[in-house]
C-alpha cells in the first residue's frame, strides 16, 4: 500500500521522522522539557543539600529519561497516529518498534542510575515523579506560555528577562573543589 505518496513502506515514517525534527515548535518543546528537568532537579538537590554529593536526591537523569520518553511518545502519537485497521501493515508495526523502544529507553536509564550505585531506588522514583510533572507541564501550560511568547504583546522581553534574572538567582551554585571541574586555568 502506498504511504505518503510514495510505494516504499517505510518512507512514510522516515518523513515523518524528519517532518518532526526540522520543526522549531519541537526545538523550543525539547528545550523547555530538558531546561525545566535540570532546573528542578537541581533546585531540589540544593534544598536536600545533596548537591555537595557527586551524585544526589533526585536523580537528574531519570527526570530527563521519563520527560523526554513522554515527549516523545506524545510526539509519536501527534505525527504517527495508530491505525485502526484489522491487520497490522509494516508501518504500524515500525511505529511499534519506535514506541517500544523508546520506553526501554525509559525503563533502562533509571534502572542503570541504580544498577551503577550510582542512586537509590528513592532517587530514581523522585527524579521519575520530577519527569512526570515537567511533561505534565509542557503539556497543558506549555502551549499558552509558548503563544504568549511569540506573540506581539510589548510585555514579552520585559517578562522574559525578569524571569531569566529570577531563575538565574535561584540557580544553585557548585560548591568549590567539584570532581568534575578543574579550579585552574589550562595551560
Amino acid at each position: 500500500m502506498a504511504c505518503c505518496g510514495t510505494s516504499m513502506p517505510n518512507a512514510c515514517g522516515t518523513r515523518r521522522a524528519i517532518a518532526a525534527a526540522a520543526d522549531t515548535e519541537f526545538g523550543r518543546s525539547l528545550w523547555i522539557i530538558v531546561v525545566a528537568g535540570a532546573f528542578v532537579t537541581c533546585w531540589f538537590k540544593t534544598i536536600t543539600k545533596k548537591h555537595l554529593l557527586e551524585y544526589g536526591f533526585p536523580s537528574s537523569h531519570s527526570t530527563g529519561a521519563i520527560s523526554i520518553g513522554l515527549f516523545l511518545l506524545e510526539l509519536l502519537n501527534r505525527q504517527w497516529p495508530v491505525f485502526k485497521g484489522a491487520s497490522m501493515e509494516q508501518d504500524d508495526i515500525m511505529r511499534l518498534a519506535v514506541q517500544c523502544s523508546i520506553w526501554l529507553y525509559m525503563a533502562v536509564l533509571p534502572f542503570s542510575r541504580i544498577y551503577c550505585g550510582m542512586h537509590g531506588l528513592l532517587d530514581v522514583t523522585a527524579g521519575s515523579l520530577i519527569g512526570v510533572v515537567v511533561y505534565q507541564f509542557w503539556l497543558h501550560a506549555w502551549p499558552a506560555v509558548d503563544a504568549w511568547v511569540l506573540s506581539a504583546d510589548p510585555a514579552v522581553p520585559f517578562v522574559l528577562a525578569c524571569t531569566c534574572i529570577c531563575l538565574l538567582v535561584l540557580h544553585p551554585r557548585g560548591h568549590d573543589g567539584s570532581p568534575g571541574i578543574a579550579n585552574r586555568p589550562a595551560y
